[in-house]
């Protein structure tokens, strides 16, 4: 968030502490009226399942709760798959080389892992792709090597 910003080093700040700020507040006044609303906690306590009570108690029907704790549950399967995928990238990072090596380039893209190899010399330290500085090289190589080809040859003429 910070690198498109302007004024960063103020706004920033200002924007973590006003968010938390915000959440706090409404995360109370939530609080506060599912408390007013949700009934006896002797009874939400010793019900099986008690957040079934307590939206029963504050809808007062058995079709908004299924639907809440149907949400609920596509909720939480999906943070539970992306933490699992995600752990799984991190597992396949540590692994060597040659254990990976059967997987193709979708399976890795699909897990974020980067293709790329990294190369270490004492010359240069890097990846095995060609750089600004290489690309701009090779870029003037081929230009002269182009305007060589198309000078005419020059003649002399002897009388």
């Amino acid at each position: 968030m910070s690198e498109e910003t302007r004024k960063a080093k103020s706004a920033v700040p200002k924007a973590m502490f006003w968010s938390i700020f915000m959440n706090g507040c409404l995360g109370f006044i939530i609080v506060n009226a599912l408390l007013d609303s949700m009934g006896s906690i002797d009874e939400a306590i010793n019900s099986a399942s008690p957040i079934l009570t307590i939206l029963l108690n504050v809808t007062g029907s058995k079709g908004a709760p299924t639907v809440m704790i149907a949400g609920l549950f596509v909720i939480s399967f999906n943070v539970n798959l992306a933490s699992i995928a995600s752990q799984l990238a991190l597992i396949i990072k540590t692994l060597p080389p040659y254990a990976i090596a059967k997987l193709n380039g979708d399976q890795l893209e699909e897990l974020l892992i980067s293709t790329k190899v990294q190369i270490s010399t004492d010359q240069y330290r890097g990846v095995m792709e060609e750089d600004d500085a290489a690309a701009q090289a090779r870029l003037r190589a081929q230009q002269q090597a182009a305007q060589a080809n198309t000078r005419p040859a020059q003649r002399t003429l002897s009388v």
